[in-house]
């Protein structure tokens, strides 16, 4: 596909995506985003049927079930591509982690891999930025230990890069929230998906820019979204 730059960082392939969906798949995002029923974390794991406390690592990440991903996204339309380039064999049923990041301006974060290099396994990553109308530089992803590649935070974006591979967020200041949806995939994994969730479902926590987002998504994308008012400002939204 035209829309995919592909690189290699550390010798491990990155491809990044840019206009990843088409229009009726924003909407169906931002819909979905706008209305869904969101609660203060926590962390499930429905492999062992067992609720665990928070980490900090989930500390601000919002569910997504794997049903509503299919309905919203449709089938991974760039693995099929991935998997003749990288000589694999993952589909949209070899998920295990599924989950909506959202994360607040003045959060420093420490970069990691989701597995260890060595590890043998083909996983895949999948990050799509998912807020509408994003204005700030920052708030990209870091490839390497060395932060050797930078992908800026573009609305519609995707990153796929193998779990082994060192990411860190790039930090950001200001009111933005950012919006990102991860995937994992794993080559024969049987489906057995980790979800998480949290709060909450705005763009920005400044009331008049949020305004701003809420009418560029009606025009373009028919989508009515609700905003918090002038009054909001000095609630804690996160």
């Amino acid at each position: 596909m035209s829309n995919i730059t592909k690189h290699q960082v550390e010798g491990w392939p990155v491809w990044h995506i840019t206009d990843a969906y088409q229009t009726d798949v924003i909407r169906r995002w931002t819909e979905w985003y706008m209305q869904a029923g969101i609660k203060w974390g926590w962390r499930e794991d429905p492999i062992n049927n067992v609720e665990k406390s928070r980490t900090e690592t989930y500390e601000k990440a919002m569910l997504m079930t794997p049903e509503e991903q299919m309905q919203i996204f449709g089938p991974n339309p760039y693995l099929s591509e991935w998997n003749t380039d990288q000589n694999t064999e993952l589909s949209d049923l070899n998920r295990v982690r599924l989950h909506t990041n959202i994360i607040t301006g003045g959060r420093y974060f420490y970069g990691h891999t989701d597995v260890a290099p060595e590890d043998p396994r083909n996983l895949l990553i999948s990050l799509w930025f998912g807020t509408p109308c994003w204005d700030n530089p920052e708030g990209g992803m870091y490839l390497g230990e060395s932060e050797q590649m930078l992908i800026p935070n573009q609305f519609n974006s995707m990153i796929l890069f193998p779990a082994q591979l060192w990411h860190k967020t790039q930090g950001f200041e200001g009111t933005n929230i950012r919006v990102t949806v991860y995937a994992s995939y794993e080559e024969h994994n049987p489906g057995e998906i980790k979800v998480w969730q949290d709060l909450p479902n705005v763009f920005d926590t400044d009331p008049l820019k949020q305004r701003n987002i809420s009418r560029k998504c009606l025009r373009k994308y028919g989508v009515q979204m609700p905003y918090h008012s002038d009054n909001d400002q000095g609630k804690k939204l996160i």
